[in-house]
């Protein structure tokens, strides 16, 4: 089987990296982590189904944990998409709207599923390491910023902490779309609306 770095030898020190080798790679280690956990994201079992040479895995990650917290972040990056980017002028809007546009845009950014299976297969060997725990924060703090900042005028109407609202939210579609399995529709949505926002706002 061809391999993909297939220049013989070692590379001259300096060498621009393959993008192509990088993509394979981490497609490689996602659908491994994903589909049979964490313990067997090994160099072996990447090298051999991303048809990529052993040394070339090695000039990139130097051991499989390495190779497993950069596999995460190109996880949580494919499967939010663009991220959470709302309209610029949502937080000017009526605060139901404002609830429902911003469930509607976390729902359809975020593929829940398989980040949660991907934290819960990383979660046993890795809850210790500070590069894992350091960068799911940086990521949930990226998301949150931004969710505040929309959400703001509804936590003032409602007299409530805009972080404790932003938790509320995150984790009401998170707990409906992966533990219930269920999609967010307008039900769900309506709901949401009405946890938040509140029932005179929902009707309004």
């Amino acid at each position: 089987m061809k391999m993909v770095d297939s220049a013989p030898g070692a590379p001259a020190r300096g060498r621009p990296r393959d993008e192509n080798i990088d993509r394979a790679v981490l497609q490689t280690a996602a659908t491994i982590l994903t589909s049979q956990g964490l313990h067997a994201l090994t160099v072996d079992a990447v090298a051999r189904q991303a048809h990529v040479s052993r040394p070339a895995l090695y000039r990139r990650w130097k051991n499989a944990r390495s190779l497993a917290l950069d596999t995460l972040d190109y996880i949580i990056a494919k499967n939010l998409g663009a991220g959470f980017r709302p309209a610029p002028d949502l937080h000017r809007r009526p605060h139901a709207q404002i609830v429902r546009s911003v469930a509607r845009v976390l729902a359809r950014s975020m593929d829940l599923r398989t980040v949660s299976g991907t934290l819960a297969a990383m979660m046993p060997a890795l809850r210790n390491d500070a590069d894992f725990n350091r960068r799911l924060m940086d990521e949930d703090a990226r998301t949150r910023v931004e969710v505040e900042r929309v959400l703001a005028p509804v936590a003032e109407a409602r007299h409530v902490p805009v972080s404790a609202l932003t938790t509320m939210l995150i984790g009401a579609i998170a707990y409906e779309t992966v533990y219930r399995n269920r999609s967010v529709d307008d039900e769900l949505l309506d709901s949401i609306v009405v946890l938040l926002a509140g029932p005179d706002a929902a009707a309004a």
